[in-house]
Order: structure tokens, then C-alpha cells, then sequence
């Protein structure tokens, strides 16, 4: 690790699910995420597994890590969720890591009352809320961390952790793997295979992958043209904007914006 970690809650709620309206294929985040099961069971699809999660597990996916999730037969699950940002000077702090997906709690009460914590801390004022909501976030990610099992990745991912966040801060220009390569210090041919060894995907998936998560967010949330979101996002082709959105999350920008957009928006 290097120097001091900034951890920052974004969003969280308790959730009854149901079929109908909680499913979600090949989804991922530009932050962290906590699910933590009460009742009933939800399924997770991560890292070539397959999870059934039921009461008292609670799991950690980290940034930009592509999953799916949907109900178990019985059609029912009470869970905790909570996305929020941990980062260090090297980027993102669960990108260095390798991590089991699933902690089965053993102290159910202990992560039920810090999720409590977190979620009373929307009713307060500021400074108290911001205060209130990192000391309980801290408290989940470190009760995490003392009960599963954490280690360092496998691979030196210095150089691809430098990559990645010259991507996560210029993906808006036409960047090439030939710059990428420079930034890293590695030919081509040599980045690709560490890049893909760390994360999981090449370089231009990635960074497509980040692209797509910002056009997903202006979709829905500005009345911004289908071909300035695209623009914005770094894409300098409308076909192959609409190719690769569709191919990510099975619908073309326009479909994905009707079926998503927000009630802000539509008003």
C-alpha cells in the first residue's frame, strides 16, 4: 500500500428483492460494492464462478469487475448493498488485491449493526453525515478484511496499475495500446499479456469497459445527444459506439436510455 487511503460512501439502502425487478447481466462499477444478505438467497456470477448467497454472507466486488446477479427460485432476499470508493496513491486499493468473493459472517450482529450505522447516517446533518458514514463503511471493510482471506496478486502490477489509471483519466481522448504500452514501459505485446494477467481483459476492453460505464451514467441521467455522449465518452465512431454497447449490456444506446432513464430526466 502507499500513503493514506480515502475511503468515500457514495450510495446504500436496505432492499427487499424480488424476480421482477432484480436481475442484472454483465454489470459492473466504476467503485466498490457490499452485499450483505439478511434473508432469503441471491445468486452472483464473479470470476467464473457461480455464488448462491444466503443469510449472513456478505460479498466485495471490486471496481470495474464484471458480474451478474439474479434471484434463487424462491424469489425473495433481503439484502444490504452499499457502492462506495477506496482509493490510495496507486489507485484503487481491492485492484491490488486478490479476493475471496463470499465471507460467511460469523458475527451476523456485529455487520448488521454497522450496516445500520452507515444508512442512519443519511438522516444526518453535514459534517456528521460524511463523519458517521466513513467510520462505518472503515468498520465493514476492516471486518471484512480480518475474517477473509487477502493477498497480494500474484503479478507486479505497478507498471498495470499506472496504466489503468492513466485510463481511468484520459479515457476520453482517442488513446491507442501503442501510448498505453509507453505509459507502462512495456511493448505492446508484453502489456497485453501483464494487462490481461492482472485484471482479467485486454487493455482496449478495459478501456472500453470504462467508456461504456460513463455513457451508461449520461444516458440516464442528461438529455445529452446519443452522438455528444459518445463524444464525451471518448468514442470517435457512432457504429462502433453502438457495437460495443450493445455487445456489453444487450442493448443499443437508445433502447438502453428508454428503458433506464431516470424520472428527473423524463420530467
Amino acid at each position: 500500500m502507499n500513503g493514506t487511503i480515502n475511503c468515500i460512501y457514495q450510495v446504500g439502502a436496505r432492499s427487499v428483492l424480488s424476480r421482477e425487478w432484480w436481475e442484472a447481466t454483465n454489470i459492473s462499477s466504476t467503485g466498490s460494492k457490499f452485499y450483505y444478505v439478511e434473508k432469503g438467497a441471491i445468486v452472483v456470477q464473479i470470476y467464473g464462478q457461480t455464488i448462491t448467497a444466503g443469510p449472513g454472507d456478505l460479498m466485495l466486488i471490486p471496481p470495474r469487475v464484471v458480474h451478474s446477479c439474479w434471484m434463487t427460485e424462491d424469489n425473495y432476499a433481503e439484502k444490504c448493498w452499499c457502492h462506495f470508493s477506496m482509493r490510495n496513491s496507486a489507485g484503487e486499493f481491492f485492484e491490488r488485491f486478490e479476493l475471496e468473493p463470499v465471507l460467511h459472517v460469523p458475527d451476523r450482529e456485529v455487520v448488521g449493526k454497522l450496516f445500520d450505522q452507515l444508512f442512519a447516517s443519511h438522516d444526518m446533518p453535514a459534517p456528521q453525515r460524511d463523519l458517521a458514514a466513513t467510520t462505518a463503511l472503515c468498520g465493514l471493510v476492516q471486518y471484512y478484511l480480518d475474517h477473509t482471506k487477502v493477498s497480494p496478486r500474484e503479478y507486479s502490477t505497478d507498471r498495470v496499475i499506472k496504466v489503468i489509471d492513466y485510463i481511468n483519466r484520459h479515457y476520453t481522448e482517442n488513446l491507442s495500446l501503442e501510448q498505453l504500452a509507453e505509459v507502462a514501459g512495456y511493448s505492446t505485446t508484453h502489456l497485453s499479456k501483464r494487462f490481461r494477467e492482472v485484471t482479467g481483459r485486454p487493455p482496449v476492453q478495459y478501456l472500453n469497459l470504462i467508456r461504456i460505464d460513463r455513457a451508461k451514467y449520461l444516458l440516464q441521467y442528461t438529455v445529452d445527444p446519443i452522438g455528444s455522449i459518445m463524444e464525451q465518452c471518448g468514442f470517435t465512431s457512432a457504429a462502433y459506439f453502438a457495437r460495443v454497447f450493445k455487445k456489453m449490456l444487450g442493448y443499443s444506446p437508445q433502447a438502453f436510455r428508454e428503458l433506464n432513464r431516470t424520472e428527473i430526466v423524463r420530467k
